[in-house]
């Protein structure tokens, strides 16, 4: 169609006394434009389906971490959700078979943690083997690690990728609760963090968080990265 546009206007010379040449001119012109912004249009959708499918690759690749959370008062589920949000990474919850209320419930997680007991537990979300690491978010008990975040390491320990632990706690216990992680998969966790109850509380976590949530990305990347040294605070 280009080429026989040019070549009708090629055959008229644009005199005024040429009405009719005049015209097939103009009708020239017309389809000239025509054709070019047929050529944009289709321009422009290719390079939006070509923007489509690179967010779409973009989100599968960016879905390759899975935080499995145990949070008994909300503080760690706090602490999930935010990292979710920062992170764009799913969430799978564990739940208790039998719930614990009061300070009867207290004392079974002191229990708990005395004798490393495990309770039952249901586990909500995908399969962690689908994953390319899970970071898992519990609260410290007794100085050491919940039991029900025990009961999920121990049951799936055959099934589990990467492991990274985030650690909520009053003030100490964190490295226990890593070094136990450790024993159950049979190898160390490629990151650990720790917060305070305090710093979940008053919100000041959030940066360091959203640092840990990105070495856990860098870490699973093409060349991982050295565990940052200032992740958790001393008083763990």
């Amino acid at each position: 169609m280009f080429l026989a546009c040019l070549v009708g206007m090629a055959g008229c010379s644009p005199t005024r006394g040429d009405a009719p040449c005049a015209r097939s001119n103009q009708r020239g012109v017309a389809q000239i434009g025509l054709f070019a912004r047929l050529i944009h249009r289709k321009a422009v959708t290719q390079h939006a389906t070509y923007i489509a499918l690179s967010m779409n690759t973009l989100g599968t690749a960016m879905n390759k971490v899975l935080v499995v959370v145990y949070s008994y008062t909300g503080t760690s589920r706090k602490v999930a959700d935010l990292l979710c949000s920062q992170q764009r990474w799913p969430m799978a919850e564990i739940v208790e078979i039998r719930p614990r209320a009061g300070a009867f419930g207290s004392f079974r997680c002191l229990l708990d943690s005395v004798f490393r007991r495990h309770p039952s537990i249901r586990y909500e979300g995908p399969r962690a083997k689908s994953f390319d690491a899970v970071v898992l978010v519990s609260p410290i008990w007794g100085q050491r690690l919940a039991g029900p975040m025990r009961s999920f390491v121990g049951t799936r320990r055959n099934h589990l990728p990467d492991v990274a632990v985030i650690s909520v706690m009053g003030g100490r216990g964190a490295p226990n609760a890593v070094a136990e992680v450790s024993q159950l998969i049979g190898r160390a966790p490629i990151l650990d963090v720790a917060f305070t109850t305090h710093e979940v509380d008053n919100g000041s976590f959030a940066t360091r968080l959203e640092a840990f949530g990105t070495a856990v990305r860098k870490a699973e990347g093409p060349q991982s990265t050295v565990r940052p040294a200032d992740l958790s605070p001393q008083a763990a």
